[in-house]
């Protein structure tokens, strides 16, 4: 019996360190990520996404998504080229959003929560999230790429 509580407590220790030490290696990226993110200095900038997800079709198709000034001046959809309506401009988000994002959801400790950077600029390229194994459909997962920093000309 004695054996048996030792083994339990420290596998205990064993997994109960490694999901706080992803956490804290997930964190430790994030700053990492952001703060070359804002050297690269840029106001005004274009990228691809597309998020995955139990939500509107329409959210989850592939954009383009131009930004100036941290807010979204147009979505364009990748595969038609057809402009989104602004209404939906809320559902979507700047690279700073999904910063902002990324930390709030690794304050709420998921289940999964894993982020690969641009190793060049910092944003975000591909974000992972599920947040209770045993909650369906609380998963999200969002590719950002093709990101083109532009001059601003204001």
């Amino acid at each position: 019996m004695r054996r048996f509580l030792v083994l339990l407590t420290l596998a205990a220790v064993i997994f109960g360190c490694n999901k706080a030490g992803q956490s804290d290696t997930e964190v430790d990226k994030l700053s990492e990520a952001r703060a070359k993110w804002e050297t690269a200095g840029t106001s005004a900038y274009i990228f691809n996404a597309q998020r995955f997800c139990e939500c509107l079709q329409v959210l989850t198709n592939r954009v383009q998504i131009a930004v100036a000034n941290d807010s979204i001046l147009s979505i364009t959809s990748v595969a038609d080229q057809s402009r989104l309506p602004d209404s939906l401009y809320a559902y979507f988000a700047t690279v700073d959003d999904w910063f902002d994002w990324i930390a709030t959801s690794l304050e709420r400790d998921p289940y999964i929560g894993s982020v690969t950077y641009d190793p060049d600029l910092g944003y975000p390229r591909q974000i992972n999230f599920d947040f209770n194994r045993q909650i369906a459909d609380d998963e999200l997962s969002a590719t950002l790429d093709s990101l083109v920093l532009l001059v601003a000309l204001y």
